[in-house]
């Protein structure tokens, strides 16, 4: 039995690109993973930066993108890491965050793909995954007998395949659609080493060769070439087409100026231009 057949689904569509990317989060973990994902930088060296500097201002993607589109929405399980505060910080105008379920979450996904006026940038968190992997885990069809797992990990299991059944709508949806789609991880679970997955569907752009070593702030800099953002802050990534590695001294120097970066609020006084930067955020 597939613990992920809707993801499956997803990676083996020959648009489809699945690149494992290295962790980069800190302290902050999940916070960490949006703050790289959204702005191309990396997390501060102490403490997260949601909790420590929320109200500074990011190079967001997404509030660069109003240049071409006027909605940005969030779909979130909970109020975490100060999510309120930094869903203004990083440019959405509409949030939406409550106790709620993955399918929940996927469901209100699905109703935007639907209704929304293109183009519009639409992210959403699923939850049932999260340690100790006991919530969902029973609402979960995926049975294995297997003693090489123990109770743990078969949960983990049950709570992975809940998440992708509540993911198979909207998989059904992007594939019939001009849709440009991510499924990434915000940090390992088990481990600090295992990848987390950076799946890309690109209806207009094939999956690229990569024979480097990939890290989260990558994600950041693909994203912006892939949905043709003009912006002059590409991150402190690379573009996953991009051929050249990188030495490990050239991520430590990365971790220290975005560390130097975020403390100052450099992005307050420089001259990027931000539309509209300061949005009112519609709570729902």
């Amino acid at each position: 039995q597939e613990v992920t057949p809707n993801i499956n689904r997803l990676v083996e569509h020959p648009m489809t690109g699945h690149y494992p990317m290295t962790a980069q989060v800190k302290e902050g973990k999940s916070s960490d993973a949006q703050l790289i994902i959204f702005n191309g930088l990396l997390p501060i060296h102490n403490g997260a930066a949601s909790m420590r500097y929320p109200s500074y201002t990011y190079p967001s993607f997404v509030k660069h993108s109003l240049a071409k589109t006027k909605h940005m929405y969030a779909a979130y399980p909970y109020h975490m890491w100060n999510q309120q505060m930094n869903a203004i910080t990083y440019g959405f105008n509409t949030l939406y965050a409550n106790d709620v379920s993955d399918f929940s979450i996927m469901d209100s996904v699905k109703s935007s793909l639907k209704y929304h006026p293109r183009p519009f940038i639409l992210t959403a968190i699923t939850m049932a995954s999260h340690s100790p992997f006991i919530k969902y885990a029973d609402r979960s069809s995926f049975s294995i007998n297997n003693s090489t797992y123990d109770d743990t990990h078969i949960r983990y299991l049950k709570c992975v395949h809940y998440t992708d059944s509540a993911i198979g709508g909207i998989i059904t949806t992007i594939l019939s659609d001009s849709t440009l789609a991510v499924i990434t991880g915000d940090h390992p679970i088990f481990d600090l080493v295992t990848p987390v997955p950076f799946i890309i569907y690109d209806p207009f752009i094939p999956p690229v060769f990569v024979n480097r070593q990939l890290y989260q702030i990558d994600i950041y800099t693909t994203l912006v070439a892939r949905m043709h953002i003009a912006t002059p802050w590409h991150g402190l990534g690379k573009n996953i087409s991009d051929s050249c590695a990188y030495t490990l001294e050239e991520i430590r120097h990365l971790e220290s100026l975005s560390d130097r970066i975020i403390q100052t609020n450099y992005f307050a006084t420089c001259k990027l231009t931000f539309y509209n930067s300061r949005q009112r955020l519609i709570q729902k």
